[in-house]
């Protein structure tokens, strides 16, 4: 198992991700309880976006007494990006004592779950903490904008968040957090910039295709809305407010016919607002049917 896995080493060293991916299931094959395997599995499964896949080879290295140090930085961001706050907050208080030097990180993701689950008092008390532990620590920063964004301090939120992605461009919870302010404040160009940004780090996350297809359409940009709109489609053709743009696109585009269709089923599937019907009842007039 170990020459599979120095193996996978160096095609990783060499950017080969599928080849590394390959020796990796080799070494688990061999020696099914090798925690390095899988803990080096998962963080590739990471990079690839295949987050579920990521969460699973995680845990189980976690089982197997691998290196919390480099396991639960990953695996929280693994839950955080699925939403499992709950199961955030449990990992959290299960490990006794956290590392110093991953416990501002893990501090961030447990007071973005409290924020997710609506427990603000919570979170706060988490983010009070990590700031007494880590004032100048990026993860503390970005917590105190995820609390000011909470208290509609748009603008000091975004003040922070710049700050951070100076240190770390690559925080995807800082430029998740960045689009949705920009979003708020109507600055759509730059909501798709955050958004882009995040899409290049994590390209198969569905929320962030869904932000930046509504951006796009925001900004009046329809047929680079479309691509997104188009794979998420296939994803969830039912979806109501993927079906709500992609009828907006069309409506735009003067394809009535297809637009009635969208945003009827955005309709139908639970978006009935006056802004579904009134594209609709346009679709339908120009289309005659009166």
């Amino acid at each position: 198992a170990e020459e599979y896995i120095q193996s996978a080493r160096a095609h990783i060293a060499n950017g080969k991700t599928s080849s590394a991916i390959l020796e990796l299931k080799n070494a688990v094959l061999i020696d099914f309880n090798n925690p390095e395997s899988r803990l080096l599995l998962g963080s590739l499964y990471m990079e690839k976006g295949d987050i579920e896949a990521a969460e699973k080879e995680l845990t189980r290295s976690l089982e197997l007494n691998g290196e919390i140090e480099r396991i639960l930085p990953k695996l929280f961001k693994a839950l955080n990006l699925q939403d499992k706050s709950e199961k955030i907050i449990a990992l959290a208080e299960q490990v006794e004592k956290l590392p110093d030097s991953i416990l501002p990180e893990l501090l961030l993701y447990k007071a973005l779950s409290y924020i997710k689950l609506g427990d603000n008092r919570k979170a706060k008390d988490v983010i009070s903490h990590l700031t007494d532990i880590a004032s100048d620590s990026v993860y503390s920063q970005i917590g105190e904008a995820y609390i000011l964004a909470e208290s509609y301090k748009i603008n000091q939120a975004l003040s922070l968040i710049d700050v951070s992605l100076k240190r770390n461009p690559d925080l995807t919870e800082a430029l998740l957090l960045k689009g949705q302010l920009l979003f708020i404040q109507g600055d759509f160009e730059t909501a798709i910039t955050a958004f882009n940004d995040y899409h290049a780090l994590l390209p198969t996350n569905v929320k962030v295709r869904l932000f930046l297809a509504n951006s796009y359409v925001r900004a009046q940009r329809y047929s680079e809305a479309e691509k997104h709109l188009d794979f998420l489609l296939k994803l969830l053709p039912e979806h109501s407010f993927t079906n709500q743009l992609k009828g907006l696109t069309f409506y735009q585009k003067g394809d009535y016919e297809n637009a009635l269709t969208h945003t009827n089923k955005a309709i139908q599937n639970g978006l009935n607002i006056p802004a579904n019907r009134i594209v609709a009842g346009l679709s339908a007039f120009k289309l005659e049917q009166y």
